[in-house]
């Protein structure tokens, strides 16, 4: 069974049969759309060219002068914040091009502090992560709703270890929702370990049909 360690999460939350299923990873090394169709099949529909989203706001964050790992940090500061008061590119591409990147949000940030002194930026602060982490979420979800359009899906889901964003789980729901879909958002306690993940997976798989020979591969890809 040749397993990733991102694919077990999204493949417990859509095991209950409602298929076909769009699904968001998000992590710090992993932006991935895919899909699960009725034979179970999982097709990669896009991924980052280069930053995953995860690694974005941890970069981000560690411009800002943020602890690590950021992307909470940014989380909690974008709660008090206003994200239209600094704009931020939101994508490189059109939104039905298949693909993300989240460099260009990370260089267009670190210009934009060039040009501030520490008592401009640390005022700002909160309304900084609001605008940076909006452009995250609005380039996840532009895609997503983009492939919800296209494809004729029962369910979306959501996992890896920034799905545990509220503003991010939120916005899933809401689209979910908008589209009459049912909304698998991986509880925070699932995205953590991929050893129990992975088990599972294998435990699910009652026919035995992805059975393969015991090999490792350390960059296994998702598809």
């Amino acid at each position: 069974m040749g397993l990733h360690q991102e694919s077990p999460e999204e493949f417990i939350e859509a095991f209950s049969g409602l298929l076909p299923h769009l699904g968001l990873i998000v992590s710090g090394g992993n932006t991935i759309l895919f899909e699960i169709n009725v034979d179970k099949r999982l097709i990669v529909l896009a991924e980052t060219v280069d930053d995953a989203a995860g690694e974005a706001l941890d970069k981000g964050a560690k411009l800002l002068g943020l602890p690590y790992p950021g992307g909470p940090q940014v989380e909690r500061l974008a709660a008090d914040g206003d994200l239209k008061t600094f704009d931020f590119p939101k994508a490189i591409a059109p939104r039905n091009e298949r693909r993300f990147s989240f460099s260009g949000l990370k260089t267009s940030l670190r210009y934009r502090l060039e040009k501030m002194g520490d008592a401009e930026l640390a005022a700002a602060m909160p309304n900084i992560c609001a605008g940076y982490q909006g452009a995250v979420i609005d380039q996840l979800l532009g895609k997503t709703k983009h492939l919800i359009q296209a494809g004729s899906y029962c369910s979306l889901g959501l996992s890896g270890g920034v799905s545990n964003n509220r503003a991010l789980r939120a916005a899933m729901e809401r689209l979910a929702k908008r589209h009459r879909m049912e909304c698998l958002i991986a509880q925070p306690r699932h995205t953590g370990d991929n050893a129990a993940m992975i088990a599972f997976a294998a435990y699910a798989d009652t026919e035995g049909i992805a059975c393969d020979d015991f090999s490792i591969e350390p960059a296994l890809r998702l598809a």
